[in-house]
This record gives C-alpha cells, sequence and structure tokens, in this order.
C-alpha cells in the first residue's frame, strides 16, 4: 500500500464532510478503518496517568458487543499495556502501534486481552491521538486488525502522520 497525497487529501476531505453532514461520522470511521486494514475503529477518551478510559463510539461492532465493550474497558483499562507503554510515542509522535510498544506475548497474558479484546478479534491496534486537553486526558481513535492480519506497517504510519 503506497500512501499518496491523494489518499491523505480523501481521508481528510471525507472527515471535513462528515463534521457538515449529520450522521456520517460513523461512515467516515468505517471508510479510514477499512483504509488501514482495520476491522474495528473505536473513540477512547483516556486518562492515561490514571490508567483509566471509556470508549465513546465504535464502528465495527454489533450494539450488544458495543455494551460489553464499554463495561469490560471500564473494568480492565487499567491493564492495557498498549495504552501505558505507547503513551509517550503517542505524545509525541500523534499515534502509536502497539506492534511498536509491546509484545503481543505481554499483552495476551492480561484480562484486559482475554476479556476485551480476544472476544472481537483484536491483535493489532493503531493509536491516533484526537486532542490532549487536559495534562492526563485524550481523545485517541484506534484502528484495530484481527490477528489473521499483519501488524501495520510504515505506509500506514506515514498517513496517519500527516
Amino acid at each position: 500500500m503506497a500512501t499518496t497525497n491523494d489518499d491523505f487529501d480523501d481521508c481528510v476531505l471525507r472527515l471535513y464532510q462528515s463534521v457538515v453532514r449529520p450522521g456520517t461520522f460513523r461512515e467516515y470511521l468505517a471508510r479510514l478503518g477499512a483504509r488501514l486494514g482495520g476491522h474495528i475503529v473505536a473513540l477512547h477518551a483516556e486518562d492515561v496517568v490514571g490508567h483509566r478510559g471509556a470508549i465513546v463510539l465504535t464502528v465495527g461492532v454489533q450494539e450488544e458487543e458495543y455494551a460489553t465493550l464499554q463495561t469490560s474497558y471500564a473494568e480492565y483499562a487499567h491493564q492495557n499495556l498498549w495504552m501505558q507503554r505507547g503513551a509517550a510515542q503517542l505524545m509525541k509522535n500523534g499515534f502509536a502501534d502497539s506492534a511498536q510498544v509491546c509484545a503481543h506475548r505481554d499483552i495476551a497474558k492480561t484480562d484486559y486481552y482475554r476479556r476485551l479484546l480476544a472476544p472481537v478479534d483484536i491483535d493489532h491496534s493503531l493509536g491516533i491521538l484526537l486532542g490532549s486537553p487536559q495534562e492526563s486526558g485524550q481523545a485517541i481513535l484506534t484502528i484495530s486488525r484481527s490477528g489473521v492480519r499483519r501488524p501495520f506497517k510504515p505506509e500506514h504510519h506515514a498517513l496517519v502522520a500527516r
């Protein structure tokens, strides 16, 4: 996948359109997820310092799964090694790749993985910092992939880094 200016321009255009066209934000997130090879996209409100978080919105999960994800995330966010180990990279680069911050074998040992990620087939995630309105609070968008797929590549990083 070669990232071009057209790819980036199309992503930005669709994001802007989703702001002025009510109801299209989820469609935008689904397209972004597909563009990056992810099957689930989630908008998080995180408190990295306090090891707390909430899932605000998802694309790619059923309503019943979403309710379970919200409850499980609140319960197990303190075990989110991807967020804990990737926070500095996220703040510095504006994105973090789970494969670069935590070995899969480490996260697979946690209840966070077993109860939250495994049931919805998440093994790789790319987190994008959307905003950091206060020192410990962040708005983060994650695009997640199944373990059947390979981890994200530098081309994916280049797209989200723009």
